[in-house]
């Protein structure tokens, strides 16, 4: 599995860096850059009471990123991957930092 690292600190689903769901998906069917993904499994803090559980790096992320190279039938293969962007409000204000576009 690939080790996850998040610094959207709006994300209820974001305790101390780590995610607390056991899979994300990444968006961004058609990027070319990483500022053209997002992560789809992102939601308000203000929205998400109680929902988080335990942080957990070691995620199964599904990626809908077309044109990265760490897509593989859908999976990232990517060892690690941060999802970015601190101020994001939203999962469009997200991105997968790790992108890179074949």
């Amino acid at each position: 599995m690939t080790r996850l690292t998040c610094n959207v600190g709006n994300c209820g689903n974001n305790e101390h860096g780590f995610c607390c769901v056991g899979s994300i998906e990444i968006g961004g069917k058609n990027a070319l850059e990483s500022a053209g993904t997002c992560c789809s499994s992102y939601i308000d803090k203000q929205g998400a009471h109680n929902l988080t559980t335990h942080p957990n790096p070691q995620v199964e992320i599904h990626c809908k990123a077309q044109n990265c190279v760490h897509n593989c039938d859908g999976a990232c293969d990517a060892s690690q991957i941060n999802v970015g962007n601190a101020s994001a409000c939203c999962c469009e204000q997200t991105e997968c930092c790790e992108f890179c576009c074949k």
